[in-house]
């Protein structure tokens, strides 16, 4: 079972690394170097998951998009 701690980390790791990188490259500072880590970033969010992850995650407290809670 998936742990909760892992996509918080990597989720807030994710967002400083385009923030802080989106902002040198548009900057024009330390491109080279602030490219490789948005290249590692958007391909680790395009790679498929493993096949020991589950596709759907049951949430109990999640509601359905018409406000009624799912079964």
């Amino acid at each position: 079972m998936p742990t909760t701690e892992a996509p918080e980390f990597f989720g807030g790791l994710s967002a400083v690394t385009e923030t802080v990188c989106g902002a040198l490259l548009l900057a024009r500072l330390l491109t080279r170097l602030a490219a490789l880590p948005m290249l590692v970033n958007v391909a680790l969010a395009l790679a498929p998951p493993p096949a020991s992850v589950p596709w759907r995650i049951p949430l109990p407290w999640a509601k359905s998009a018409c406000g009624g809670r799912r079964s």
